[in-house]
């Protein structure tokens, strides 16, 4: 698995180590020892998710109030199934199902049951349990408008600009964001 922030990029082995590189004028190429299950990167930051379910992330710690550049700093205690992380924003999926957020993001979760999440500094959204969507945005966002149209969904991946949902019939609908409304 390989991800990619604003500044670094960092790629997860068959054996559950990491490997970062780019500029790393904040550490956060300087990954903590693993072995890890999953990967994500921000602009000056990445977090990582252990077997065991815990999380830790490095790097800038903006986000968290803490001063520049501080080693591996280990989220809140709980067990994570997923961290998602974009500039100075991060959110969280616990082991429940239940999303919480930190850092810049304005807009606080919904109270839902998630499978998966995908944050950027202008959005987020992510699939619930019954495989329907939801986002939490500023409001006026055209990003956050879920296609109901496309039944099941499998993933989404967010950006500043869009995001896209994939069905579980492979099929995928992009939203563009405020910048780029819809036309019509």
């Amino acid at each position: 698995r390989i991800a990619a922030g604003g500044r670094s990029t960092c790629g997860l082995t068959a054996s559950g180590d990491i490997l970062c590189w780019g500029n790393s004028s904040v550490a956060q190429i300087g990954a903590p020892t693993g072995p890890f299950v999953n990967l994500t990167v921000g602009a000056e930051h990445a977090c990582a998710t252990r077997g065991d379910e815990s999380s830790v992330c490095w790097g800038s710690t903006s986000w968290s109030g803490a001063p520049d550049p501080v080693g591996a700093t280990t989220l809140p205690i709980g067990q994570y199934r997923q961290v998602a992380v974009a500039n100075t924003t991060g959110c969280q999926l616990d082991v429940e199902g239940h999303v919480s957020c930190w850092g810049g993001r304005p807009v606080e979760p919904p109270a839902s049951v998630f499978r998966q999440i995908s944050v950027s500094e202008e959005h987020a959204c992510g699939v619930l349990s019954d495989s329907t969507g939801a986002c939490w945005c500023a409001p006026g966002d055209y990003a956050c408008e879920v296609p109901a149209w496309m039944g099941p969904l499998a993933q989404v991946a967010v950006t500043n600009d869009n995001v896209c949902w994939l069905g579980t019939g492979g099929n995928i609908q992009c939203s563009r964001g405020a910048d780029y409304p819809p036309p019509g």
